[in-house]
């Protein structure tokens, strides 16, 4: 058993490794908080947005690098440019979350 002055550095170191790591894991529990937070929000956004927001964004890009949009020329292709949309415009709105 340790003497009463000894016992008290072995509560105090044991005091401050639990204020040291208690934080780190703390903040990392809040990051991954705020991270699943956002990609749902965003996603959510996303979905609603996407047919205006990825459009543009995409449409706006498309123009600086000199391509244009063409009609699609099956369901396929409405598919593929639907998920190019929601993918830019999820990207935008994780950004700002």
């Amino acid at each position: 058993m340790c003497a009463a002055p000894a016992a008290m550095d072995c509560r105090n170191v044991a005091l401050e490794t639990h204020l040291m790591t208690k934080p780190i894991a703390l903040f990392r529990s809040y990051l991954g908080a705020c991270l699943g937070r956002a990609i749902r929000g965003s996603l959510l956004s996303a979905l609603n947005w996407a047919s205006i927001v990825g459009v543009a964004v995409v449409g706006a890009v498309l123009k600086y690098w000199g391509f244009t949009i063409t009609e699609s020329h099956g369901w396929l292709d409405v598919v593929e440019w639907g998920l190019i949309y929601l993918a830019v415009a999820w990207a935008i709105f994780f950004l700002v979350h």
